[in-house]
This record gives C-alpha cells, sequence and structure tokens, in this order.
C-alpha cells in the first residue's frame, strides 16, 4: 500500500496503528511531557520536527495551559491530521524537513521523537545543527 508520508502507514490510519506496531509509543509522549513539566516553564514555546498527527501537542495542551507550538513535519497529509485535532489552538504548522527549518534562539522546547530515523546521516547532522541554533545553543561545544 502506498504512503503519504515517511512512515509505511498512511496519515489517517497513523495513530491506530503505530501502537500497534511500536510498543509503549504512548510512554515517550508521556515521558517528555515529565521532563518539560520539571522544567518548571510559565509559557512554553516549543518547536516539534517530524510532529507527525499532532498526538504529543494534543496531549500538551492538556497539561500546560501556555504553550504555543511550531509543529515541523515534511508530509502535508500528516499535517493535516494535526491541523484538524488542534484546531483553535495556538500553532504554527510548517510542512518541511526539519534540516531546513530556520529560527534562532526562539524556543524553549525542541522536540524530534521518532522522526530523524527516516534521514540519512549528513541529514540528521544537519537537523541537530539546526536544532542547536533553534535553541541559542550554537556557541556550545
Amino acid at each position: 500500500m502506498p504512503s503519504d508520508n515517511t512512515t509505511p502507514m498512511l496519515a489517517k490510519e497513523y495513530d491506530v496503528k503505530i501502537n500497534q506496531t511500536i510498543p509503549y509509543y504512548s510512554e515517550f509522549y508521556r515521558q517528555t511531557l515529565d521532563v518539560i513539566e520539571q522544567c518548571g516553564f510559565d509559557e512554553i514555546y516549543w518547536l516539534d520536527l517530524g510532529c507527525g498527527t499532532g498526538t504529543l501537542e494534543e496531549q500538551a495542551f492538556q497539561k500546560f495551559p501556555a504553550v504555543h507550538f511550531v509543529l515541523v513535519d515534511p508530509s502535508e497529509k500528516m499535517l493535516e491530521q494535526a491541523k484538524f485535532k488542534l484546531e483553535n489552538r495556538s500553532v504554527k504548522f510548517v510542512c518541511a524537513m526539519s534540516d531546513s527549518v530556520k529560527y534562532e534562539n526562539c524556543f524553549d522546547v525542541v522536540t524530534a521523537i521518532q522522526s530523524h530515523h527516516y534521514m540519512r546521516e549528513q541529514e540528521r547532522k544537519k537537523a541537530t545543527e539546526c536544532v542547536y541554533m533553534q535553541m541559542g545553543l550554537y556557541g556550545i561545544k
């Protein structure tokens, strides 16, 4: 069956099938939210690279009342699913690969859960460098 994103699943089926494919997948999100909660942010500016269908953000909005997202995914179909889930929320959607996103020192949190493994090594390196710039960490060695 052809896919409309980088996973072997159609975007509209992703949420159901991913939990069947990767045991404890939802645990990744729970632990991510727990770590961010420990940071004690009053307001969060969050970039999610490879956001998929917006499930992490859906859960984050329940936990953090003052969160603002920029969601990046190379699949328009995955972003459509995220837009449906997150309508009327503080979200900007960007259809792009995470190694091409250009922000500088704008975010408190940057996540890329289960997304960069789809990239070739050089793309992953460039995406990681982009994350450092987006967090304002480019001077740290």
